[in-house]
């Protein structure tokens, strides 16, 4: 038998299909799944600890999700036992669900819960792809697979064309199709394995084996290898002994596995257990399809020969106690079983209903995951993740949108996997973790699609990660990235901070946070709590004036509302347009940013010489009672109806309030007028708005300016830091090349946000400090001046030394639903240190309206 502490299982499949309508549900499969996992932690079965046990049967992640999960878990478990690709790991794969045969009979997939049309075999799991990423993980590992599965036998076909290909060390051939296409992630893990393949061919010594059931030492090693076990032919479908029951061969296997056999041998292998299951299932059904061993690779030995598995009916006397497993200890070596869930036809036949432990609470309680670091907060997952789970709520049915959203995810696991590694190779150079901490939950009754600035944040991050792993740098630090979402409106970060504050105690490495989409009280209260346990944040696009005034540990990269607004009421005294001037805004009190600048543009636009009215508006889903607005302002019904009231007006119409949703429905609002003479400048918080392609042009017939932190990239700004952003960007997400490119500027700002964290550590470490978060708090605001993608910085005022002085604040313009890749105007130094030539930029922005008292 094998040692249960060098093992670990991943269970995998499926019992229902949302997005698939031709395949019905059935509680079979899950009942099959949880009694196969309920005997790997049993202890007596193979008593697995359960931190050994990866369950993403049901899991709503993507198939590339799932190989990233499966990776992640495997090269862990590697790394804290230390077995070097996979050396006396056993690999037991299972999979539960339906089998089929896609694109004319080209691909076999085992489909998941997120398995869908038009794209079938990449949302599907490919065994080929499968077969790859267990071999290129622990490619020195034995790996046995049960597959419970319409037509199971031809998984061994496509093992054996992996095992090929490493024999021969040669590309894939023509028709079994590059990964890429299908699942970019493994296709990039078989490039990076390359090498590895050539060096472990035939390298290894033979592993001593016994005979099958031979008198053996307390744990055997399994020889490396590839065997499968599969319920069908590749002709032929798999069954259901019930639908409400279990699959006919999982049942069967379950039943071998919990009674034995009673020749009296302490272990079975799996050529053992096939037999013991053919004649339970000819027993139970005579013309089902029997079960099948395949060995398409061996090594000396042939894996199905090796006896691994636990008899439950040895005698007493042949048969060794099973030892208890110690829970927590550290492993010497590790053992992965990836029990991949069955796959079963669509056959049903006979009923019953049969109960067995399962972790379905947990689990629902923890956004249908295994992971404690995130919880179910009603219809949101709240938490953190590395990048292997999407956060990003309620999808969206575009599927691009949605693809986007994942590959972004991914890149930053994989980055993260990356670090990881290069840290352990020199681990002199510094490493450190990041928590990009956001609103990932959409507006209500929004989609991801609403949160698209949000996404293009994380690429920025992704691009600094990206550039810190191509440094050989000593100094420069590595960087690992956790994504949290805070949920709607931000609304639990104070409870996210408390997670936060939590694992940094545990974990020295995290030592700040970035991001941060709204300025609001929730915002407020999660910062503050993080500056009281000594840990700092970096913003990367929130601009209310006082956070830095009343947050030691609050860093911004933006430049604030009141140069914001000085710039706003600059230019649209320049334009000529009138000395009339209307400001709307949230009346929600919870919205620190509308608020702020709504003060900041009435100060500033009476002192270019206009005539300001400042109106509120109720937001999408509150109630008027609720709003509190500024008093001696009037209260005019919701953001459309503000929009409306230009239809007869001239002058300017400042938008200081959110741009996800209430910008669009105030333009609907003035397109409903059918033209109006009114100008209409947005605050920089529209930008979110014009990150949104589709709801930018469903207001085309109404032009408007809006304020940004940064300029549309592919202006003559984009020179230096910018430049070098931008190329990194499209390299690293080829959808931001050429017209798709991202133009409201959120990523770069992002990855100014975590250059500021980059260059600090850098310091830090040249002096010989640690870059603990203390230590960072003050190194930043001692950085003085550098050059970023999105402006110059110079930080260490004497008044605020934690908020760049003079940075850019730009003016942009939508005509026709679509960005003018101009400069309209801009106040502060871009890129390179050129100081605006508007000479009505005034030289005071930085400190004026002077800041209340507490």
């Amino acid at each position: 038998m094998h040692d249960p502490d060098k093992t670990v299982a991943i269970v995998l499949g499926a019992g229902s299909w949302p997005r698939m309508q031709k395949f019905t549900d059935a509680p079979a499969f899950g009942h099959t799944a949880a009694g196969l996992a309920e005997y790997l932690v049993d202890e007596r079965g193979l008593g697995l600890d359960k931190q050994n046990v990866l369950n993403l049967f049901d899991s709503k992640m993507s198939a590339v999700q799932h190989f990233d999960r499966i990776r992640s878990f495997l090269q862990s478990h590697m790394q804290r036992t230390k077995s070097r690709s996979g050396d006396g790991l056993l690999i037991l794969v299972s999979y539960i669900g339906h089998g089929a045969f896609f694109e004319r009979h080209r691909f076999y997939c085992l489909l998941l819960r997120e398995t869908h049309e038009p794209a079938l075999v990449e949302s599907s799991m490919r065994v080929t792809a499968l077969s790859n990423t267990l071999r290129t993980v622990a490619p020195r590992s034995a790996r046995i697979v049960f597959l419970d599965a319409c037509f199971a036998g031809q998984a061994a076909n496509d093992f054996r064309q992996g095992v090929e290909r490493e024999a021969t060390a040669e590309e894939p051939a023509a028709n079994s199709e590059p990964l890429r296409q299908a699942e970019p992630q493994i296709n990039e893990i078989l490039e990076d394995e390359k090498d590895a393949v050539g060096k472990r061919n035939g390298s290894a010594a033979p592993v001593p084996v016994p005979a099958p059931n031979a008198a053996a030492p307390a744990y055997l090693i399994a020889p490396r290898g590839v065997a499968l076990l599969c319920a069908a032919s590749s002709r032929d479908p798999a069954r259901l002994e019930g639908e409400d029951s279990y699959t006919l061969f999982g049942r069967a296997l379950l039943d071998v596995l919990a009674e034995g056999d009673g020749g009296g041998k302490p272990a079975l292998t799996l050529r053992e257990i096939r037999d013991l299951i053919a004649s339970r299932m000819e027993d139970a059904e005579p013309d089902a399809a029997q079960p099948e061993v395949h060995s398409p690779h061996q090594d000396h030995h042939d894996l199905a020969d090796v006896a691994l598995f636990p008899n439950r009916r040895a005698p007493a006397n042949n048969s060794r106690e099973h030892p208890k497993p110690r829970r927590g200890r550290r492993l010497t070596t590790v053992a992965a079983v990836v029990t991949v869930a069955v796959v079963v036809g669509a056959a049903v036949t006979g009923a019953g209903v049969y109960r067995h432990y399962s972790d379905a609470e947990y689990r629902a309680a923890h956004c249908d995951t295994e992971f404690p670091e995130l919880v179910n907060k009603g219809a949101e997952c709240i938490g953190l993740t590395d990048g292997s789970f999407k956060l990003f709520q309620p999808a969206d049915p575009d599927e691009t949108i949605e693809n986007r959203i994942a590959l972004v995810e991914h890149t930053i696991a994989a980055q993260n996997d990356e670090a990881l590694a290069q840290h352990r190779a020199h681990p002199g150079r510094p490493y450190v973790t990041l928590i990009d901490l956001e609103a990932l939950t959409a507006a209500e009754g929004g989609t991801s699609a609403g949160l698209t600035a949000e996404r293009e944040s994380m690429e920025g991050i992704a691009v600094a990660q990206r550039r810190q792993l191509d440094s050989d740098d000593p100094d420069s630090p590595l960087i690992r990235m956790l994504i949290g979402n805070a949920g709607r409106d931000m609304r639990y970060g104070p409870e996210l901070a408390t997670q936060i504050i939590d694992a940094a105690r545990k974990d020295p490495t995290i030592v700040g946070v970035v991001g941060l989409n709204l300025s609001n009280q929730a915002t407020k209260a999660t910062v503050a709590q993080l500056n009281d346990a000594h840990i700092p944040t970096v913003a990367t696009t929130l601009s209310f004036d006082y956070l830095a005034d009343w947050i030691p540990r609050y860093i911004q990269v933006a430049p604030q509302d009141r140069n914001e607004a000085a710039t706003a009421a600059g230019f649209a005294a320049h334009l000529g347009i009138g000395k009339q001037a209307r400001i709307y805004y949230s009346a929600d009190p919870n919205d620190l940013y509308s608020a702020n600048l709504r003060d900041d543009a009435v100060y500033w636009f009476r002192r270019f010489g206009f005539t300001v009215q400042a109106t509120a508006f109720t937001p999408t889903g509150q109630s008027t009672e609720a709003q509190r607005p500024h008093p001696g302002d009037r209260l005019i019904g919701d953001a459309a109806t503000a929009g409306g009231d230009n239809c007869s007006a001239d002058g300017v119409a400042f938008f200081a309030a959110r741009g996800v949703p209430e910008f669009g429905k105030f333009a609907g609002g003035v397109a409903s007028c059918g033209g109006t003479h009114t100008v209409i400048i947005g605050g920089d918080d529209v930008t979110r708005h014009v990150a949104d392609a589709a709801a930018r042009r469903r207001i085309a017939s109404v032009p408007y300016y809006f304020m940004s932190f940064t300029p549309v990239p592919g202006t003559e700004s984009e020179i230096g830091p910018a430049q070098d952003f931008y190329a990194r960007f499209e390299n690293l997400f080829s959808f931001e090349r050429g017209d798709q490119r991202a133009v409201d500027g959120h990523a770069a700002l992002a990855y100014d946000a975590t250059q500021v964290y980059i260059a600090a550590v850098a310091d830090l470490h040249r002096d010989g400090t640690l870059p603990g978060a203390d230590a960072l708090s003050r190194q930043i605001t001692e950085i003085g001046t550098f050059q970023g993608a999105t402006g110059t910085f110079q930080y260490g005022g004497q008044v605020r030394p934690n908020v760049p002085r003079h940075k850019p604040v730009t003016v942009m313009r939508v005509q026709d639903g679509d960005v003018i890749p101009e400069l309209q105007a801009y106040c502060g130094e871009l890129a390179g240190g050129t100081r605006s030539p508007e000479s009505w930029c005034p030289d005071d922005a930085d400190d004026n309206p002077p800041a209340p008292p507490r």
